[in-house]
Order: structure tokens, then C-alpha cells, then sequence
């Protein structure tokens, strides 16, 4: 079955940010989608953790995100506030063929 997927608009006045999105929509996914990298020029380098997040600047759309970040309490806020600077629509998700 294919992840539900939503597309977010900034309706707002200023850029919008929203941050962790690791702690909920990985946690939610039970799947970390964020970027490792390994810092270079260290003895034993250890793989590094680049959580991820996203920016909306005005008027901006975002690509396809999992419905999961509904549940970030900065995206929660702003499809709440009234009146609201963000707006969602659902989308269909691409299903690729191997």
C-alpha cells in the first residue's frame, strides 16, 4: 500500500521552517530517511546524523512529504492559527516500476 503523501503551501506572510521532522516522521515511518555523512580527516571517523527538516518561503509549495509531518507542532500550528499560513492538499505518490 502506498504512504499517504500531502503537499504544503506557505499561505503565510514570512518563511516558514519546520524542524523535527526526525523525531516524528522518522519515529512515525520506523525509518530514517535523513542524510549520514562520515567527517573527514577524523582518526576513527563515526557516521554523523544530518536530521532533516524544511523550508517554505513565501508563497513556496513543498514536494511530495509524507503525511507524517502533519504531526510536527510547527506544521500542527500553522494549519491551525487563524488565519493560517500554511495550506495542504493530498497527492497521489509515485509508484516506480522496476
Amino acid at each position: 500500500m502506498a504512504e499517504r503523501m500531502i503537499v504544503l503551501k506557505n499561505i503565510g506572510r514570512v518563511p516558514f521552517q519546520a524542524v523535527l521532522y526526525h523525531d516524528v516522521v522518522c519515529a512515525a515511518r520506523q525509518k530514517c530517511t535523513c542524510l549520514t555523512v562520515f567527517p573527514q580527516g577524523a582518526v576513527k571517523p563515526a557516521p554523523v546524523r544530518m536530521e532533516a527538516s524544511f523550508r517554505l518561503n513565501v508563497k513556496q509549495e513543498s514536494v511530495p512529504l509524507p503525511a507524517a509531518v502533519l504531526n510536527i507542532p510547527q506544521v500542527k500550528n500553522g494549519l491551525s492559527r487563524r488565519p493560517p499560513f500554511l495550506s495542504m492538499k493530498e497527492v497521489q505518490a509515485k509508484v516506480e516500476e522496476v
